[in-house]
């Protein structure tokens, strides 16, 4: 058996690194809505037929980089495995993030996180506490950026 642990931490950004996750959380949001358009109005919820008809039109429309257009792509056709019979939206903020998007590292002063927007890299340092640091050594995580009440959360499943 195997035990999943989330740590929530929350990032420190400045106002222009917080502009560009924003305007990349809201493009992802807005890629997500196209593609579940597209994937009722086709019938077509299977990830591979589903890039044919989105990829290109994703990048173009939102500005999104190749890998943040297959996530976008990947989340809408996991949503509708298990629901087919209504059109999904989405709402929230909130971005997949795997290891080609999203980075933790170490440094003397801190932990950081690394995490690809529309624009370019976004390095910010996270705001945690010991137990979240003995969680991050030496593990690959996945994560998921949240945005809500204003502030920028990862939630980092180890």
């Amino acid at each position: 058996m195997r035990l999943t642990k989330i740590a929530v931490c929350k990032l420190e950004l400045s106002d222009e690194e917080r502009h560009k996750l924003l305007a990349t959380l809201q493009a992802f949001r807005d890629a997500c809505n196209y593609t579940s358009r597209v994937a009722f109005e086709h019938r077509a919820f299977h990830p591979v037929a589903l890039h044919h008809m989105v990829y290109r039109d994703t990048r173009v429309k939102f500005g999104l980089p190749a890998n943040l257009a297959i996530r976008a792509r990947d989340r809408v056709a996991k949503a509708y495995k298990q629901r087919r019979n209504r059109l999904l939206r989405f709402s929230r903020l909130s971005l997949d993030l795997d290891a080609r998007l999203f980075r933790v590292f170490k440094k003397p002063e801190g932990w950081y996180a690394s995490i690809t927007t529309a624009h370019e890299r976004v390095k910010s340092l996270l705001k945690i506490g010991k137990y979240q640091r003995k969680l991050l050594e030496g593990v690959k995580p996945t994560h998921v950026l949240t945005y809500r009440d204003g502030q920028f959360y990862l939630h980092i499943t180890v």
